[in-house]
Parts: structure tokens; sequence; C-alpha cells
């Protein structure tokens, strides 16, 4: 990093920095992470009250694998099944004219896949003194991102008869070329490929505050927030290197194209998602009474535009380069009003959503000697995320609940702080309502999150917290916390057909009667219910010695609470000696981390699911030791 200081005596200054990391990953003989990072800003003081304006800039690239994730059903029975060796290098089947060629799943493992992204923007920022007291920030931006995720796919050279009609596209899952993709002259071939999920997002936006200060005792503020995305989602394909390498981890920088001369897509959609919010708040302080009063009110709006025929209320797509006479008549759709159900494909189409709510939020701390208690009560909106708004299209716009609803929350915390020379503690409780509550995990299979609308969600719990320092060179801190959540309602999965009476589905008698996953009365999966921890920290004139530890407690797989994961405690060491000082006057350090001492097995994240599946889990990140010379200026 550059750091230029005052250049010209009135305020003006800027920095420019870079970094680059590289490092393979823990697991495999595959993966690696690779990172490149430019950032700058330039900026001007206004005066001497400090007002200013000031550009930004970031760009960042970022290439990795995707690793350490299984089936919780597969994961690894003991620490040496965490670490695999995966079929690489490996060969693809070679092109032979005549002979049908098939993919022989070179390069198919799920480590193989590649998760780059391309991210930048620019950021303005200001402040100006407009009168005594009154003071606006302007703070526009804009952020490019361009990323995707997935691997390895069957291209098929053949096309796919629908309805007497020889096809080209992305049909019932799978791709038909109608054209030789591997050289060899004829089209029997089923190829190697890579289909990504591919999403560009040009998002312009700004914030903008006036404030007044009344006088120290009272404050206002006023804000208003602008956001414009432009997401642009597809799907386009490439042939595999004959090593089952991707010839480029952006397919969509040259898609390639069906003898029909359209660029194949597993998905095809434009999407316009604006906001415009604004909000107020105040602050007073009465004495040992201090209080915020806000209120924000957002409207949004969501612009979809589907290029593809929709086939199930999943989501599921056939993409047949635009609209297609042959395909519809093959497919024709119908919707019955009476039960609410639909066969066939949704044509291509565009529909808009629009939420808003007003959303107000209080919080009170009164002090007292070294203590205090405070309590805070928030209403809270979320927006369904881009998929389901997306699956929806399946019905007609007027068909009864076909929008996607928000998910809303009201929030209250209250707790007390205490805080002397040596100690600082802080005991807090907190409850959550949700009403529609969306919840979602990650499918790395399919590349694609799964949501569940869980219905009303009640989330309650405790915060607790004390740090000591009996002495200026010793630092004891312990904490915990208890985290609950009580499911209201059963939660609607389907409606019986004769196969699942067939089948004997649980609650599944007639057709056409709902199915529920049982869930109501039991927690949310995916969070632990409970965690404790401690950290001890202590100074030897240069050397500074520290270990933490903390236990996680046992989570649910399922919303339904068939299974769990266990619990599991992690212990950290870190240790630092400060060598001498810089000429700029900084430490000099040297530092030595040790993360999980002990080498614990554990599963990591998870976002759980809704019934008796088993979820896509992390491996728990091994023991590892870094050591690092650290030079401040």
């Amino acid at each position: 990093m550059i750091d230029t200081g005052d250049i010209t005596g009135f305020g003006t200054k800027a920095f420019v920095s870079a970094s680059y990391t590289r490092y393979n990953n823990p697991f495999n003989n595959y993966g690696i992470v690779e990172k490149q990072q430019y950032n700058g800003r330039i900026w001007q003081d206004i005066g001497t009250n400090g007002d200013f304006i000031a550009v930004a800039g970031h760009y960042n690239e970022n290439r990795n694998n995707f690793f350490g994730s299984f089936s919780l059903d597969e994961f690894p029975a003991t620490k040496a099944d965490r670490f695999y060796d995966i079929d690489y290098p490996c060969t693809v089947e070679l092109p032979e004219a005549g002979t049908a060629q098939s993919d022989n799943n070179c390069g198919a493992e799920f480590d193989r896949r590649y998760n780059p992204s391309n991210t930048g923007n620019i950021r303005g920022a200001s402040r100006f003194t407009l009168a005594d007291g009154l003071v606006l920030s302007v703070d526009p931006s804009f952020q490019y991102v361009k990323a995707n995720g997935g691997g390895d796919e069957e291209l098929l050279e053949q096309t796919r008869n629908v309805g007497g009609v020889e096809m080209t596209g992305f049909i019932r899952g799978r791709y038909y070329f109608g054209r030789d993709l591997n050289g060899d002259g004829d089209t029997l071939d089923e190829v190697t490929g890579h289909d990504p999920s591919q999403t560009r997002t040009r998002r312009f936006g700004v914030i903008s505050n006036l404030s007044y200060e009344l006088n120290p005792d009272h404050r206002f503020r006023l804000a208003y927030t602008y956001d414009d995305a432009n997401h642009r989602q597809t799907g386009q394909t490439s042939v595999a290197l004959l090593n089952g390498e991707i010839a480029d981890v952006f397919p969509v920088n040259n898609g390639l194209v069906t003898a029909d001369g359209f660029e194949l897509n597993k998905r095809d959609r434009q999407s316009y998602a604006t906001l415009h919010q604004i909000s107020g708040e105040y602050r007073g302080t009465f004495g040992d009474l201090s209080a915020v009063l806000g209120v924000r009110a957002p409207f949004f709006k969501r612009e979809l535009n589907q290029n593809c025929y929709t086939t199930s209320a999943s989501g599921f797509l056939d993409c047949v380069g635009g609209v297609s006479a042959a395909y519809e008549a093959a497919n024709p759709y119908s919707y019955d009003p009476a039960t609410n159900t639909v066969s066939g494909s949704a044509v291509p189409q565009s529909r808009t959503y629009k939420y808003d709510e007003i959303l107000p939020n209080v919080g009170l701390t009164y002090a007292f000697g070294s203590a205090s208690v405070f309590a805070n009560y928030a209403k809270g909106l979320s927006v369904p995320a881009t998929d389901p708004l997306y699956d929806s299209l399946y019905f007609p716009e007027n068909a009864p609940g076909v929008q996607p609803v928000p998910e809303t929350t009201d929030s209250l915390d209250m707790g007390l702080r205490y805080r002397t020379g040596s100690i600082q503690a802080q005991l807090a409780g907190w409850f959550t309502r949700y009403n529609n509550r969306l919840a979602s995990s990650y499918d790395p299979i399919l590349d694609e999150s799964v949501f569940r609308n869980l219905g009303r969600v009640d989330k309650y719990g405790l915060d607790a917290s004390i740090a000591w320092s009996p002495t200026p060179a010793t630092m004891l801190y312990v904490f915990g916390s208890i985290n609950e959540s009580e499911i209201k309602d059963n939660v609607q999965t389907g409606v019986c057909s004769a196969e699942d009476i067939t089948n004997g589905v649980v609650q599944c008698t007639a057709v056409g009667d709902p199915i529920f996953a049982l869930t109501a009365g039991k927690n949310e999966s995916g969070a632990p219910r409970w965690t404790v921890g401690a950290r001890v920290q202590q100074q030897f004139g240069d050397f500074e010695l520290g270990a933490q530890v903390k236990h996680t407690g046992k989570r649910w797989v399922n919303d339904t609470n068939e299974r769990s994961v266990d619990g599991y405690t992690l212990v950290d060491l870190d240790l630092r000696w400060t060598i001498t000082q810089n000429p700029f006057g900084d430490d000099v350090a040297l530092q030595l981390n040790v993360t999980n001492l002990f080498d614990e097995l554990y599963v990591g994240g998870f976002g759980g699911d809704l019934d008796g599946n088993s979820p896509f889990v992390q491996i728990g990140a091994p023991r590892a030791a870094s050591i690092s010379l650290i030079f401040g200026y």
C-alpha cells in the first residue's frame, strides 16, 4: 500500500493498494484459492470542520474450487478420511469418428467445480455542513459482479424429439445441440462439458443523510436510499479440455451454440430490482435516559423477465432458444382454478412484483452508576429471493397466492450492561417472531439454493459475557448463549397423488389432499442450541500469549427434528513477540497462531433441511498453524 499523505497542503490525500493470495485447499490433491485485489481512494478536505469529498475504487478477482462438502450420510468417519485424492489427472473419452463416445466422468468431482468471481465498485462519499448543526452526506456507488458456480455436465450432439419435432435446447434437464461438438465428424456423442450458473450484476445506488443537531442532547436525521440492480442470469456451456479442465471459467465469454444458431442456456432471465427507501430517526438524551425513535419505509420493485419455459412449480426449465410453436403444441399449458393446479409448460413471460412496508424501531437506555439497562424493538422486512419469484411464474398472475410473500419480523431485545475499570459484563435476552420464515439451504449438486417457507417461527435466547482484567497484563473473557426456536405449524410439502398412496406416504389417504412435514412445535434446523467459551490473554514483557476455547452445541439436521449433529469443541492458541520498533514508530512483531489445536473432527456449517433428507454439510477446518511477520507503519 502507498499512502501519499497531504500532497497539496489543503487536505488532498490518496492511497493505492494491491494484494495477491494463493493457497491449496487442505482436503484434496486438486483445489486452490487464488485472489488478487486492488483498492484506491482520493480524498479532499473541505474547510476545517470535517467536511470532505472522496472517491474510492475496488477490484477483486477470485478463483477457487468447491471443496469439503458432503452429504451428511457420507461425512468422513475418521480424521484421516477428511483428506482424499480425486481422480486427477485424468483424460476424457477421446473423439473417434463413427462411434458414440460418452462422458467418462473425468472432471466430474464436486471438488473440480469452480466458483470464480470478478467484482468491482466505485464509491463516492461526501460531507457538507449546510448550517450550524445541519450536515448533509451523499454517498453514490456503482458495483459490478461477474460470477458463477457449477461444474461437469454431459452435452449431447443429438436432437430431442418433442411431439414429433426434432429440437435443440436445454430440455428436461439435458443439453441437445444437434451438431458435432468434439470434432470427430459425427453427431453420435455425449461430450464432457461444463454448465455453471452465471450471474452478471450492475448496481447503482446512493445513500443520502441530512442530520440536524438541535443541541448535544437532541439530534434528528432524515435519510433516502436508492438502489437499482440489473441482474442477468444465464447458464452457458463449454466443451471440456482433454484433461477434464474447463477452458475458460466463464463459459459466458464464448458460449456454445446449437445447430439452430442460438446460444444454449440452462436458464435465461433478466431481472431489475429497485429500492426506494425513506427513513427518519430521533436521538434524545434526558439525563440518564437515552432514546432512539426511528422509522423506515422501503419500496421494493422486482421486474422479472423469463426467456425459458417453466415446467414446474419448483422452477425447472426448458430453454429452446425463444418461443417455439412446436414446443408449446407438445407441452400445452393448462391451469385449473378450482384446484389451483397446473400442467404443461408456462410460456416465457414478464412479471412485476412490489413490496413495501412501514418499519418502526425504538431503543431505550437508562444508566445508573456503573451499570445500564437497555431495550430495543424493531420491525423488519425481507423480500423473497430471485429463485422463488421466478418459480411463481408457473402459475397465472391472477392465481390465488401466486406472489411469493415477504418475511416479516418483530424483534425485541433487552438486557443489562456493567462496566468498571477492570470488568465489562453484559446479559441480554432477545425474542424474534418471524411470519413467513424464509429459510434456505444450498445443494452443491444442483448448484442452487433450496428455499422453504416455515410459516410463523418464534426464536428467542440469552447472550452473556464478562471480561475481567485483574492486572494491566492479564485479560479473562467468558461468554455463552442459548438459542431456541419454535416452528408453530406443520409445513405443507405437496399434495397427495396415487403414487404417494401406493408408497404409503404419511398423511396421504386421498388424491389431492395436502401432505405436511410434521414441523409444529419443533426447532428450526441448522443453528446450534447453545454455545459457551472463554479466552485468557497474558503479557510477559515483549511476549503475549492467548488461548481460547469454544463449545458449539448440537444442531438439528432437519426441521422435523428427526436427526441432529453432535456438538464440538475448538481450542486455539496465539503467541505474539514484539521484536522492536521500526523507523516509522510502529511495532515489528512475530505472531504464531494455531487453530483447532486438538484437531477436532466436526461438521462445519450447513443450512438445514425441511424433513428427512440428508443435507450437504462442510467439513470443519482441521488443525492449522500460521506464522506472520508484522511490520506496522
